[in-house]
């Protein structure tokens, strides 16, 4: 029977009479056009990050609205990476962001525990805490795994990396992303189900210690 619209008019009361509401919001597609289904012969990760989707001011100006509304948690929802949905809502104070599907997340301020203002009075013997201005983050992004883990845990990537390089040439208008949680070889919009296929059993053979074990 498919999926059926929600009424809207329960929607609208529903959502006033709320005294707590949780509002995910995805990117491309939703608050932006998604231009990664644009089918081009050659791209590469760089030039795909250069001609970003620009998001309308209306949308920003809404989305602020929407976070000074005391009720409202509002996090936004991403698969590109932590610098690119940075750079899209920096503008908007108080917003929850989310970067690779969530491996980096970044709360709503709301929810971010206050650092508290160091001044003169403070006793000496204190732990110096750094002041934060108003309506700045007062916690950075956060990661799934730690920096150690990250920075460590490369040969893998390295290895993915090369092989989908491969077929990232041999198939025009797919595009190979690295990012901090994974190696993707973005194929939309182009015919290579069965190549993605190979590439799973070319990846189980190398990164897989029991294939072939016995």
């Amino acid at each position: 029977h498919g999926i059926h619209h929600l009424n809207f008019d329960w929607v609208c009361n529903d959502f006033k009479a709320a005294k707590t509401r949780v509002i995910f919001l995805d990117v491309e597609g939703t608050l932006a056009p998604d231009k990664r289904k644009v089918v081009r012969p050659i791209i590469s990760q760089k030039v795909m990050n250069e001609h970003l989707p620009s998001l309308d001011p209306q949308v920003l100006e809404s989305l602020q609205l929407l976070v000074n509304d005391r009720p409202n948690y509002v996090t936004v929802l991403s698969g590109r990476e932590k610098s690119v949905v940075d750079k899209w809502f920096r503008g908007v104070p108080g917003i929850g962001m989310c970067a690779e599907h969530g491996f980096y997340s970044l709360w709503p301020e709301k929810l971010q525990p206050k650092v508290p203002e160091w001044t003169s009075e403070s006793s000496p013997d204190a732990p110096l805490a750094v002041a934060a201005s108003p309506g700045s983050a007062t916690c950075g992004w956060k990661c799934m795994v730690s920096e150690t883990s990250l920075a460590t845990d490369e040969d893998w990537k390295t290895i993915a990396e090369a092989l989908m390089q491969q077929y990232a040439k041999r198939v025009q208008g797919s595009i190979l992303e690295n990012k901090g949680s994974s190696i993707t070889w973005n194929y939309t919009k182009v015919s290579a189900a069965l190549i993605c296929k190979e590439i799973a059993l070319q990846l189980e053979r190398y990164l897989d210690p029991n294939v072939g074990a016995d």
